[in-house]
């Protein structure tokens, strides 16, 4: 069986749980091709994700300002 391809995104906002989310705005992760919620917002889309969605942070914002 195939599995779809992972998707990768910039995260443009993070919830009130810090304690469990290790992901800042500005981070380019990975999440699984059918997660979360779609929405469309002022023309932009955006995808609505649980952390449990979250399948790899690729860069870090700390990263791209170095």
């Amino acid at each position: 069986m195939l599995q779809a391809k992972p998707q990768r995104g910039e995260v443009v906002a993070v919830g009130n749980d810090l304690a469990a989310v290790k992901v800042m705005p500005g981070d380019l992760v990975l999440f699984a091709r059918h997660t979360g919620t779609e929405l469309r917002l002022d023309g932009d889309d955006y995808l609505i994700l649980d952390t449990a969605g979250l399948l790899a942070v690729i860069t870090t914002r700390a990263a791209k300002t170095a």
